[in-house]
């Protein structure tokens, strides 16, 4: 099943809220590190929260490619799990850039 998509600004507002996690898709630890967006964790810390995390919790994925491959591919193996509340930013980095502004961060 293809999961579903948020756009940017929302996405934004409900990570500054606290109510949804952003995540970076990418495995590889470089990846995310190119692509960091304010407000991310990386995957394999993300990984770490998974099991404490409730089957309800908003859980945004992003990747750098404009048609979400990555972001909707890890969606949707998490959506598989069990979670409920899952979702691939729509239009991805270059979307964020475009209607949030690119922020980028090296804490990640």
């Amino acid at each position: 099943m293809e999961p579903e998509r948020i756009w940017p600004k929302d996405a934004s507002r409900k990570i500054k809220a606290g109510s949804a996690l952003l995540v970076c898709s990418y495995t590889d630890e470089g990846w995310c590190k190119a692509n960091n967006l304010e407000g991310a964790i990386k995957f394999g810390d993300f990984k770490q929260k998974l099991p404490g995390l409730s089957k309800n919790q908003e859980i945004i994925f992003y990747c750098a490619t404009p048609q979400e491959a990555v972001s909707a591919d890890q969606a949707a193996k998490l959506t598989d799990l069990g979670y409920r509340n899952v979702k691939a930013l729509g239009g991805g980095v270059q979307a964020w850039a475009q209607q949030v502004g690119f922020v980028w961060h090296s804490h990640l």
